[in-house]
């Protein structure tokens, strides 16, 4: 799938009700369901881009690590926002919707020609 179908896709279960949870679950969600893409980052090395992807960013390790990055990220500028007095936000809730947006993106690989 292309990036902009999985941005969809994350912005579609943000509005199904998945965003109400804390402030910014809908960025969230959106970031996470292209998150395991960085793997687009290898085009600067000498290594073989499918094999990197198959092996690391679409893997099952990377779905148990890469959540918890971003759940850390968006909490800590949740944090710096809250200051300003936006809205709070709640890791927890961050963390779960960020493992929903990376397995999503796994998901949706699944049903193209590139696998996951």
């Amino acid at each position: 799938m292309d990036n902009l179908c999985h941005t969809l896709a994350g912005a579609a279960l943000g509005e199904a009700g998945l965003k109400r949870r804390t402030a910014l679950g809908a960025a969230t969600l959106m970031i996470a369901s292209n998150l395991p893409d960085i793997d687009v980052a290898v085009f600067a090395t000498d290594t073989l881009a499918v094999s990197f992807r198959r092996g690391w960013t679409h893997g099952v390790v990377a779905q148990l690590a890469l959540p918890p990055l971003l759940a850390l990220a968006m909490f800590s500028w949740g944090r710096v926002r809250q200051r300003r007095g936006h809205a709070v936000v709640r890791l927890d809730a961050l963390l779960l919707l960020s493992y929903v947006g990376t397995w999503l993106h796994i998901v949706m690989d699944w049903l193209n020609s590139y696998g996951i």
